[in-house]
Order: C-alpha cells, then sequence, then structure tokens
C-alpha cells in the first residue's frame, strides 16, 4: 500500500493471501522485501463515505516492495512501500 490510498482515505478490507517472501540484505545493512498478495477475496473501503469497492479479478494479484532499515534497537522499520499490480502472475 503506497500513500495514494492514505491520502484518498482508503483501507483494505477482507482477506488477503500473502505468498512469494523474498527478503534481501543490501551491502548498506538496509533490506529489502518482495512479497505478492492476492487480495481477490478483499475490497477497498472508503474510510469517510464508507463505500466499499471490490477487487477486480485481473487486478488481484499484486507484488509489493518494501524498503527497511534497522533501528539502533535492532527492530527492522518499514521505510517505503511500492505495489505493482498484476506483477505476481
Amino acid at each position: 500500500m503506497d500513500q495514494g490510498f492514505t491520502d484518498k482515505n482508503l483501507v483494505l478490507i477482507g482477506k488477503g493471501r500473502v505468498f512469494q517472501p523474498q527478503p534481501r540484505i543490501s551491502p548498506d545493512g538496509s533490506g529489502t522485501l518482495f512479497y505478492c498478495v492476492d487480495e481477490g477475496k478483499g475490497s477497498t473501503k472508503d474510510t469517510k463515505t464508507g463505500k466499499v469497492t471490490a477487487t477486480l479479478a485481473d487486478d488481484a494479484l499484486v507484488l509489493y516492495r518494501t524498503k527497511l532499515r534497522k533501528t539502533k534497537d535492532g527492530v527492522w522499520k518499514t521505510t517505503m512501500v511500492q505495489t505493482e499490480r498484476g506483477a505476481c502472475k
């Protein structure tokens, strides 16, 4: 999910199946996590209007790319998320 969701007052509801996780550690110590989500049983909901929009079957598979950094306490923190619909076929 990117900032566009929160900027548009949208949240994901329903069920999502996560698969194909691929973590990577970069030489600089940052991390990248790629994973796929099947959002076919999910929808988006507008938090202001309450309107629910079902996810279309053609748009259900979404690739997530997340950047992570380790805090001084050793906890991984997500610093960026990008999504690409249809990239997990």
